[in-house]
């Protein structure tokens, strides 16, 4: 992790623990692949960030969803938070969606338009 404040178990987290039950890693549950990780809900989701807050200022089309997907995370596992209000992402999560939109896509891969 890049830093030590990522360096967090979602075992850790009491939120994360209520959605993930018994499983040993949220990353594991049948939701998470669903709500962080499908371009095409990820797509709905950025639309209805865009309609209340605007584009996001992102020149990397990586960087847009792995923004979206951290949000889409936290809306998962905390439902709403306040202006301003941080919460930790596990490093696990971080880790999936890091993988999942990397920097350097495969040859030949385009991200879908946002």
């Amino acid at each position: 992790m890049k830093y030590e404040s990522e360096a967090v178990c979602c075992k850790e987290i009491k939120e994360v623990c209520n959605v993930a039950g018994d499983l040993d890693c949220i990353t594991l549950h049948t939701g998470f692949k669903a709500i962080c990780l499908n371009v095409w809900v990820l797509q709905i989701a950025y639309y209805a960030y865009r309609q209340h807050y605007g584009n996001l200022q992102q020149d990397q089309m990586y960087r847009c969803y792995r923004y979206t997907a951290y949000r889409q995370f936290v809306r998962w596992c905390w439902r709403t938070l306040g202006k301003s209000i941080r919460v930790p992402i596990p490093s696990c999560v971080l880790c999936r969606i890091r993988t999942a939109f990397p920097i350097q896509p495969q040859p030949g891969f385009v991200y879908p338009s946002l």
